[in-house]
């Protein structure tokens, strides 16, 4: 619930199941939360160097290298140490994830194009 003294008022459902979904695995220690970031983080970099990668006229070392800065880049990483911070992972997760589907889309509209 959203409501109540306690909460910030803020909605964020995949947030919330995530959590539930290691209090399910009965390991609610702050090295294991902070884990699971460190696991988003990684799917991230991973998402990012495969977009990166499919960009026309970027090689393969220059994604490995733009998924490196990213990576380790302050800005990133000090989503790792707050368990709070898993929001922000995961808002990048799916708009990494949307980008991709968006390219993947836009190259099987153009093979159809060229192939009708």
């Amino acid at each position: 619930p959203t409501s109540g003294n306690w909460t910030h008022k803020s909605f964020r459902p995949l947030v919330t199941m995530s959590f539930r979904a290691q209090l399910a695995s009965g390991d609610l220690r702050p090295e294991s939360l902070r884990m699971g970031n460190c696991m988003i983080h990684s799917l991230n970099v991973v998402l990012l160097q495969l977009l990166v990668g499919r960009m026309p006229c970027v090689g393969a070392l220059w994604a490995v290298m733009c998924a490196a800065v990213f990576a380790l880049h302050p800005v990133h990483v000090e989503n790792l140490p707050y368990i709070v911070g898993r929001a922000d992972s995961m808002a990048s997760t799916f708009l990494l994830l949307g980008l991709l589907l968006g390219l993947r889309r836009d190259r099987s509209t153009a093979l159809r194009a060229r192939n009708s």
